[in-house]
């Protein structure tokens, strides 16, 4: 922790790990440059993983930008590194491949002044106008809303890509753990066990442009990796996927909510399809892959282990 006067401390932490990012980086950063009534005071980490590219030369060209590094690769490590070195009461998470929209630091103070709340993730969106793309990010926000919206805890699930923190969930359950995949998560799922659903809440308002997903296919992969992870990680990850019915209960409400016409209906419909396929192969996959020990590989840099649900 850096001494400071109190008066000099930042409200808000953004954390941001970094390989090989130059093609979005200066995107991102200039996201944060443009943010719309930040509250009081924020820093930005930028902390490079190994990068081979510019990306280092960016960040430290960037006006307000702290620059660190982690030389242990993975997004968790790296964003622990951040954590250590961060001094805001709350700790906002972004990808470099990540665009935070005008009022992303405006949205996240307005939700912490909730005392209750300990967790928010927000509404990730996509830059190009293709309608099977967009219904397919229009299924995952209704989904998100669903799920972090309800009081169902065992379905609880988080993204790093737009995250935000309260500095004292980190103080009580320790840092994120060593995982390649859910180690938000196991975050979020500690954080329900401890303080109840209430305390995890999804801000539609808290948006980022995703600059990664650019097609269908784009997100299909990342389904892929999202059911390799999920049967690696599945004897320490205590969240439950939802199930066919509740999937397609969500499917319902985007055509109802979004008025989809027939045609786009089918098309999304088959997307999931698809997308559902995938993450079964992942799944597969993931069966011949070595799968962490349950209680060590959980347990972050600081040897925290976060409780399981209904501890």
């Amino acid at each position: 922790m850096v001494n400071s006067n109190e008066n000099d401390l930042p409200e808000i932490s953004v954390v941001i790990p970094m390989l090989d990012a130059e093609a979005t980086l200066p995107r991102c950063l200039a996201a944060l440059d443009r943010q719309e009534n930040p509250p009081g005071r924020f820093e930005r980490l930028v902390v490079d993983n190994g990068s081979s590219d510019a990306s280092v030369a960016i960040a430290r060209a960037h006006a307000g930008v702290t620059l660190l590094e982690e030389p242990r690769r993975g997004a968790y490590a790296a964003r622990n590194r951040g954590l250590a070195a961060s001094r805001g009461a709350i700790l906002a998470f972004v990808d470099p491949d990540c665009e935070p929209g005008p009022r992303w630091l405006a949205r996240i103070a307005e939700d912490f002044r909730d005392p209750e709340v300990r967790v928010v993730c927000g509404r990730r969106r996509v830059g190009r106008g293709a309608p099977m793309l967009e219904s397919l990010m229009d299924y995952e926000v209704a989904k998100d809303e669903r799920v972090l919206g309800g009081s169902d805890a065992a379905a609880f699930y988080g993204f790093t890509c737009n995250m935000a923190v309260r500095r004292e969930v980190f103080d009580l359950l320790g840092a994120f753990a060593d995982l390649r995949r859910g180690a938000d998560t196991l975050l979020v799922q500690a954080v329900a066990s401890r303080w109840g659903p209430k305390a995890v809440r999804f801000d539609p308002e808290m948006e980022v442009v995703n600059l990664e997903l650019d097609g269908p296919v784009a997100y299909w992969k990342k389904v892929f990796l999202y059911g390799l992870h999920r049967r690696r990680n599945n004897a320490i990850l205590a969240s439950r996927p939802l199930s066919g019915a509740e999937r397609l209960a969500v499917f319902r409400d985007v055509v109802r909510r979004e008025r989809y016409s027939p045609a786009r209906a089918a098309a999304l419909l088959l997307s999931l399809a698809i997308g559902a396929a995938c993450w079964r192969a992942g799944w597969i996959v993931g069966r011949l892959a070595p799968r962490p020990v349950p209680g060590a590989a959980a347990k972050g840099p600081g040897g925290t282990p976060p409780p399981p649900p209904g501890a």
